[in-house]
């Protein structure tokens, strides 16, 4: 059975990664979530923990001292999907900035691990030249270790209408 890490973002969108998480155990996964803070504004843990998804905040990574939770959870997985990916996670990542359990377990994935990153966020963010150059960053240096599941077009939560939405979750799913 592969086994997802799946990271929560701060978009609007982390309203859907529940229903994310249920597809992937649908179809054979094992999963394990971590929600950055801002994640936690959109979407409660218990959301996670009440299905019976191991849930993962920064206030987890040192309940054990003899344990490194990131370093632990970038070993577990087979995947890890970041499903929204936010601009501000995109720019941490790929400035090599580990500031959370979310950045930490991403920084400590082993090379042969595969990232797939689904952004979602305002059309003015997805198109701004700083972000399109951190998705550029991101493709140049991993390579095939990472596919980028392009967010769709449509009437976003903020009133604009444009590219920036999460991608369809059976597009996500079979990007994995």
């Amino acid at each position: 059975m592969k086994k997802i890490l799946l990271i929560v973002t701060g978009s609007i969108s982390a309203y859907k990664s529940v229903s994310l998480a249920n597809m992937l155990r649908k179809e054979g996964y094992e999963v394990k979530v971590i929600l950055t803070k801002a994640a936690l504004y959109v979407i409660p843990k218990l959301t996670f923990s009440s299905q019976g998804i191991k849930t993962y905040i920064d206030e987890d990574e040192w309940i054990n001292p003899e344990n490194v939770l990131h370093i632990e959870l970038s070993k577990w997985c087979d995947i890890c999907l970041i499903a929204p990916l936010t601009a501000n996670t995109l720019g941490k990542i790929v400035n090599g900035m580990a500031d959370n359990l979310a950045t930490c377990s991403v920084i400590a994935l082993e090379k042969t691990k595969k990232l797939i990153v689904a952004p979602a966020m305002n059309t003015y963010m997805y198109e701004n030249e700083f972000v399109q150059d951190n998705f550029n960053r991101l493709t140049r240096v991993l390579g095939d270790r990472v596919k980028i599941v392009a967010p769709t077009s449509k009437m976003l939560a903020c009133g604009v209408e444009g590219n920036g939405a999460l991608a369809n979750l059976s597009d996500i799913v079979k990007a994995i």
